[in-house]
């Protein structure tokens, strides 16, 4: 079962419901760039003109706002992140608080400028003293990771608690997580459940995953299968794949529910072709034993497990050492065979360092080499493998 978003740099969505435009923490965790600072359903339907840019150039705030947007979504002209950054900038100066808002985005972001973390917390700053909701929100971030200014979580809260406090569904989450984890308060499970389900309750995704997960363990609730499955089937709804593994999980293995194999498949291959490592590897077993599947089916195992094994799933990478080996839906292929049990050797698999011991041992792709077998055998042995003790004694 996965673990509850209880990590503020796991849990923010990219997406959020706040008015305005909020930091995406997804991009802060993978270092990729932006494709925008105004999300489209936020753009008001604006289009380039040159009544626009004349409107623009004589200091009509909302005008050089709008052409700021037509330039950032390449709306009626050709995308140009900097003419985007030029005219949110000139917009901000005038006093214009979105457009402050927009501006710290930019400079969080290098979008369409040098980046400068102390910069945006400025501007945020400057659009927070509005009671912008999603100023007051980016200024919550930056204080949870310390960007532009001083890693402080209780700060931190009293920003995310005045966005919670005027209903929005992200402020109520980062209450929850905080709560929960004790980030800039007191630990307070009951508290954390509360706003889990504030949030949850508006459609907030995260939150409904996180609530699922209290009522699962019964964190800060009474344990209750039923409404667990209930927010977590909403959270899988709304494309949360780690929801999706779960209720595979939970019907697999039939955890307060009727066992229902079928149903466990179906969340698995959602999770799965969504991107989930550990839903392809349990859809590869099932194919291989023809459990919740119409029958057996190996090229599918086969699929899966190498696709699992292809991201570094440990187990995934173990057995497509053995279907290589065993010539399981593949040709027998030695050479491939030793490369999977190495690497799951590597990530602490310990069967793979007795398989590795192995082919040393029978000379299987590599030159026969007793004592590197002894090395693997030895290693396997270690961590209490019967198989590798015997051939240690058979050796000595």
């Amino acid at each position: 079962m996965k673990k509850c978003f209880f990590s503020l740099l796991c849990l923010l969505s990219s997406v959020m419901s706040v008015s305005g435009q909020v930091i995406d923490t997804g991009a802060i965790r993978s270092g990729r760039s932006v494709p925008y600072v105004v999300r489209p359903d936020s753009a008001g339907g604006v289009s380039y003109s040159p009544s626009l840019r004349s409107r623009a150039k004589g200091g009509d705030v909302q005008a050089q706002y709008d052409l700021a947007v037509c330039y950032d979504g390449a709306y009626g002209v050709r995308k140009n992140r900097r003419q985007a950054f030029r005219w949110f900038k000139k917009a901000a100066e005038q006093g214009m608080v979105k457009a402050q808002n927009t501006l710290g985005l930019c400079y969080f972001f290098g979008y369409g400028c040098l980046g400068n973390c102390r910069h945006a917390a400025g501007w945020f700053r400057k659009a927070a003293a509005h009671n912008n909701p999603a100023a007051l929100y980016n200024l919550g971030v930056c204080y949870t990771y310390g960007l532009g200014v001083p890693e402080n979580d209780s700060t931190a809260v009293t920003f995310f608690r005045q966005v919670a406090d005027s209903g929005y569904a992200e402020g109520q989450y980062q209450m929850g997580v905080s709560y929960e984890n004790g980030f800039g308060v007191v630990a307070d499970p009951r508290a954390a459940a509360v706003w889990y389900r504030k949030a949850a309750e508006q459609g907030y995704m995260p939150a409904q995953y996180n609530l699922a997960a209290c009522y699962e363990r019964g964190i800060g609730v009474v344990a209750d299968m039923n409404e667990s499955l209930r927010w977590y089937e909403r959270a899988a709804l709304r494309g949360s794949v780690d929801a999706m593994y779960n209720l595979g999980v939970i019907y697999g293995q039939g955890e307060g529910v009727e066992r229902d194999t079928i149903k466990s498949l179906a969340y698995y291959t959602m999770a799965a072709k969504k991107g989930d490592v550990a839903s392809m590897y349990h859809l590869a077993t099932s194919y291989l034993t023809g459990e919740g599947v119409e029958a057996a089916d190996t090229a599918q195992a086969v699929y899966w497990m190498g696709t699992a094994a292809l991201r570094k799933h440990v187990d995934a990478l173990h057995d497509m050492g053995y279907f290589f080996y065993l010539g399981v839906g593949v040709e027998v292929d030695y050479e491939a065979a030793f490369r999977c049990f190495l690497k799951a050797c590597d990530m602490g698999d310990i069967d793979s360092a007795y398989m590795l011991g192995l082919f040393y041992e029978k000379g299987f792709f590599v030159w026969r080499d007793p004592d590197m077998a002894y090395t693997y055998y030895e290693l396997a042995a270690s961590y209490g493998h019967e198989g590798a003790g015997l051939k240690l004694k058979q050796m000595q």
